[in-house]
C-alpha cells in the first residue's frame, strides 16, 4: 500500500471515529441495561438501577420510582376500575416537585373521582379537597330537642346528623324541655311568666285569671291553679 493510500484510510478511519457519539465509544453502562449514565454523556437517569432507563415501561409504585428517567409520566394504576388514576402515583424530581400525579383521590371507591357529585356521607366524593360541599347550614343543637341555638354560628352539616337542626330558634338549648311554645317561671315580687316564642326569644306573658306559674322538675312552668300550686309545695 503506498503512501497516498495509506495516509487516505487513516483519514477516513479517523473521521469515522469523530461521527461515533461518545456514548457509544466510550461510555460505560454501570448497570448493565443498555443505557450509559448522564454524566458520561448517556440517557440513563440512574445508571446504578437497571429498571431506570428511557423507554423503560413507567409502573405506579408505592416509591414512586421513575422507571422510564421522564418526569411526566406517572404510571397508571386504577384500582376501583373508574376510569381515573390513583393520585398516588406520581413522580418527584430533584427539586422535589410532583410530576403526573393522578386525579383519583381515593382509589378503593369506584365512586369517588374528580367527575363525581358530592354526596352528602362524609367524604370527598369529587377530589376537590373539600368535604359534603352542598350541605347546608344548620344551628347547633346540645340539648338533642330538634331546635339549635340561634346565637352561635351555624355550621355545614349534612341533614340528619345528630346535635344539629335546621332551626335556630331554642331559648335555652341546655334543657331540652325548653323549646317554641313552652315557658319559665320567673320569681320578681310576684311569680311572672316568659313564654319561648318562634324565633327563640324570650317574652314576658301571664298565665290566665286564677292560675300561677310552677316550674316542673324538668325546669320548664305550667300554669297551674292556686290550690294546686299549694298543693304541689306541700
Amino acid at each position: 500500500m503506498n503512501g497516498n493510500i495509506q495516509k487516505k484510510w487513516i483519514t477516513i478511519c479517523f473521521m469515522a471515529i469523530l461521527m461515533i457519539p461518545p456514548v457509544t465509544a466510550f461510555a460505560i453502562d454501570e448497570d448493565g441495561d443498555g443505557h450509559a449514565s448522564y454524566i458520561d454523556g448517556g440517557d440513563d437517569c440512574d445508571d446504578y438501577n437497571a429498571n431506570r432507563y428511557p423507554g423503560n415501561v413507567e409502573v405506579c409504585d408505592v416509591l414512586n420510582v421513575d422507571e422510564d428517567c421522564d418526569y411526566s409520566t406517572g404510571g397508571f394504576r386504577d384500582a376501583d376500575g373508574d376510569g381515573f388514576a390513583d393520585a398516588r402515583c406520581y413522580n418527584v424530581d430533584n427539586a422535589g416537585n410532583i410530576w403526573a400525579q393522578g386525579e383519583d383521590c381515593d382509589d378503593f371507591r369506584r365512586n369517588v373521582h374528580p367527575m363525581a357529585t358530592d354526596a352528602c356521607n362524609g367524604i370527598d366524593d369529587n377530589c376537590d379537597g373539600g368535604i359534603d360541599d352542598y350541605a347546608p347550614n344548620q344551628y347547633v343543637d346540645w340539648d338533642l330537642d330538634g331546635h339549635g341555638n340561634p346565637n352561635e354560628p351555624q355550621m355545614r352539616v349534612c341533614p340528619g346528623t345528630a346535635g344539629f337542626s335546621e332551626l335556630g330558634n331554642d331559648c335555652d338549648d341546655t334543657n331540652s324541655a325548653i323549646e317554641p311554645g313552652d315557658m319559665i317561671c320567673v320569681t320578681d315580687g310576684d311569680v311572672a311568666v316568659l313564654m319561648c316564642n318562634d324565633s327563640g326569644q324570650y317574652q314576658p306573658t301571664n298565665c290566665p285569671d286564677g292560675l300561677v306559674c310552677v316550674t316542673q322538675t324538668a325546669g320548664n312552668g305550667v300554669c297551674v291553679p292556686v290550690s294546686g300550686k299549694a298543693g304541689k309545695k306541700g
